[in-house]
């Protein structure tokens, strides 16, 4: 995965906006971990994204 911070300082932590590209496709091995931030937007482009939340549903697509 390839990030892009958007909002360089992230306004002091209150905010992430990123461009994140996977140029291969596929599975993205990633550590379970968290932001602390007041508000997080992701919108998928092109393609499909799986993405897990803590207590918001079932662990496996």
């Amino acid at each position: 995965m390839r990030y892009r911070d958007l909002i360089p300082n992230r306004q002091g932590g209150r905010f992430i906006a990123s461009h994140i590209a996977i140029p291969d496709g596929g599975l993205v091995p990633d550590m379970v971990h968290f932001h602390k931030a007041r508000f997080q937007m992701i919108y998928c482009y092109k393609g499909w994204v799986h993405l897990l939340y803590e207590d918001q549903g079932p662990s496996s697509p």
